[in-house]
């Protein structure tokens, strides 16, 4: 492959020819090391400890242990200055980020790396770096195909990198918290939203706020005597790599928090049983576990899916139970609360399919609970919205990484408010 003009080839890949590779080590003021290796009893009363868990998405969290002043003083080396860099050493191995203001002054665990740099390497610059996809394959590489990823340190600080002018460094830099910083406030308005669609929906779903128009009283009724049909529990087969002739398995693992089905991985069944498949306005139940209760919406843009043995299927008659009001509804306190007092009472969290039939639920007429699920809908609607831009945004982010960090896009130094249109025009 030819190398354009002002380009050269090295160890790490094409970069500009204007800039050096070099070991991380000779950037830091110390070598990489690790922290406090026996940390003793925690205080109540002393100074906060990073572990390795802490960090995450170039962040790190607040909630940390204390530990005494004299334990931290041993690990002197350790304790926490301006413009330091920390990485996850397990935990979320390879996880880095500049340490806050508010963090000067800790000290870290010995599952946390500290890399002090020196002048000539600007550390948000590095936290790009090590955040990198390739920065990341980089120094994980010793411990690749091992049963736990590690970092290692020494790999770490003999890690090769880009070192491009310290004005472009922070250019790069730069642009790239910008793209953070909206990523984060996108998060934060996702966070809004589902906040006033559970608060919405709680008092839509308990009568406590009634739709315009509406009046009439609501009566209560078993969830049994609004199904189709029992509730019937899934197939007892085993999951298989998913291909195209096979329909994609949902297990209790498959269904997140919000009710969405995320399978990791994709996986199918060796079943074409009707009784297995999901029809619109089915809904299923975990009925064992740490998740019972948990429920899914089957959507047929999910595609063609069997139910597994651990979930229970209920089929909502349309002319009792709109099946968007039952999802809903399975979202809420009430509900919630009967699972907890029900999943508990044989010692071990589960619900058989007898007892979620005797499940009692609000029951508005099926007129105003089709209103009610077409606010949720709506609600549902703007949030999965919202989530498509972060996950857009998320993606330009990874593409802007890739172009600014190998140089393939070079930022005028004096100014990066057009580095998303220099990513778009390359």
């Amino acid at each position: 492959m030819e190398i354009r003009r002002g380009y050269k080839q090295t160890e790490i890949g094409v970069l500009p020819a204007d800039w050096p590779v070099e070991p991380l080590e000779r950037f830091l003021k110390q070598r990489a090391t690790y922290g406090v290796v026996k940390a003793g009893k925690f205080q109540s009363v002393g100074i906060p400890m990073l572990r390795g868990g802490d960090i995450a998405e170039g962040r790190i969290g607040s909630d940390h242990p204390l530990i005494s002043v004299e334990k931290s003083s041993e690990y002197a080396r350790t304790v926490l200055r301006q413009n330091d860099v920390v990485i996850a050493l397990v935990g979320y191995p390879g996880e880095a980020a500049v340490v806050p203001a508010r963090l000067i002054g800790a000290n870290i665990s010995r599952a946390v790396g500290l890399l002090r740099t020196k002048a000539k390497l600007n550390p948000n610059f590095l936290v790009a770096l090590l955040n990198s996809p390739s920065g990341r394959a980089e120094f994980l590489r010793p411990s690749a195909g091992s049963a736990q990823i590690v970092v290692n340190l020494s790999a770490l600080n003999k890690m090769r990198l880009p070192v491009p002018s310290l004005p472009e460094q922070r250019a790069i830099a730069v642009a790239l918290a910008d793209v953070d910083a909206t990523i984060a406030a996108m998060i934060k308005l996702l966070a809004k939203k589902r906040d006033l669609r559970t608060a919405t929906m709680q008092r839509l779903l308990t009568g406590e706020k009634r739709l315009a128009g509406f009046s009439e009283q609501w009566s209560f009724a078993n969830l049994g005597d609004c199904l189709t049909a029992p509730p019937s529990y899934g197939i007892n087969a085993p999951a298989v790599p998913h291909c195209d002739t096979l329909p994609r398995y949902i297990r209790i693992t498959d269904i997140t928090e919000e009710g969405d089905y995320l399978p990791d991985p994709l996986v199918g069944v060796k079943s074409h049983d009707p009784r297995y498949i999901l029809k619109p306005g089915d809904i299923v139940f975990a009925r064992t576990g740490a998740t019972t209760g948990k429920t899914y919406l089957y959507d047929p843009k999910d595609g063609q899916l069997v139910y597994a043995g651990f979930l229970i299927l209920a089929r909502p008659d349309p002319e009792k139970l709109v099946s968007k009001f039952l999802a809903a509804y399975t979202t809420t306190r009430s509900y919630w609360n009967w699972v907890k007092t029900v999943s508990l009472r044989s010692g071990q969290p589960g619900i058989n399919g007898q007892q979620f039939a005797r499940l009692e639920i609000p029951l508005p007429p099926v007129d105003e609970q089709l209103a009610i699920a077409e606010v949720i809908t709506a609600a549902d609607q703007e949030i999965a919205l919202l989530k498509a831009r972060i996950k857009k945004t998320q993606a330009l982010k990874q593409a802007m990484m890739q172009a600014l960090l190998t140089g393939r896009v070079r930022l005028p130094l004096e100014t990066v408010e057009d580095a998303g249109k220099e990513l778009a025009d390359a």
